[in-house]
């Protein structure tokens, strides 16, 4: 038999220095997609929208009750009557009749979800106050998470909470965020 020569030890070392770094490598990739697709980081992409006034983004980070009340939204918005605004509450009614104000359409027309979005936040001027806070104290239950958001300045709790649903992916919840405001 023949003694191992450098090289062999060296290819050896290759070897087994590849056969530690791919499941490393594999499992530290596979972490990375964990994270990616957390409550916090959702909620930094959803900062992030509101920031740069991407209203696409900002929907496509909301989840589906969020879209189904846009769309119930734009029904009321092109409504002919005020009668069926007063069977709608406080909030529903501020919405609709900004809307109505900001879009300064025909009340025929129809408004994409994109637009209604970009006036309901500015509506409630959402986008300046989320922007100074941080999410933090996060609570889970099943599907839903809640963060409690803290200021970025002072740390100081805000007193409001903001809600996700794991619906292929974490989304924001955007109406319990709005009725927060």
């Amino acid at each position: 038999m023949k003694p191992f020569s450098g090289n062999l030890t060296q290819s050896n070392l290759r070897m087994t220095l590849l056969l530690v770094a791919i499941p490393f490598v594999a499992l530290t990739v596979g972490i990375g997609w964990i994270v990616q697709d957390s409550p916090a980081t959702t909620f930094k992409a959803y900062q992030r929208a509101l920031s740069i006034s991407d209203w696409d983004a900002a929907l496509e980070i909301s989840d589906s009750n969020t879209i189904e009340y846009l769309e119930r939204l734009n029904e009321w918005i092109m409504a002919d009557s005020s009668e069926e605004l007063y069977g709608l509450g406080a909030f529903d009614q501020f919405l609709v009749l900004r809307a109505r104000f900001e879009a300064k359409k025909n009340p025929h027309e129809s408004l994409d979800n994109t637009e209604l979005y970009s006036i309901w936040m500015k509506a409630l001027d959402v986008r300046s106050k989320l922007l100074k806070t941080k999410i933090m104290n996060q609570y889970y239950f099943g599907d839903i998470a809640i963060g409690q958001l803290f200021s970025s300045k002072t740390h100081t709790n805000t007193g409001l909470k903001f809600r996700l649903i794991h619906e292929s992916g974490w989304k924001v919840d955007a109406i319990a965020l709005m009725r927060a405001y």
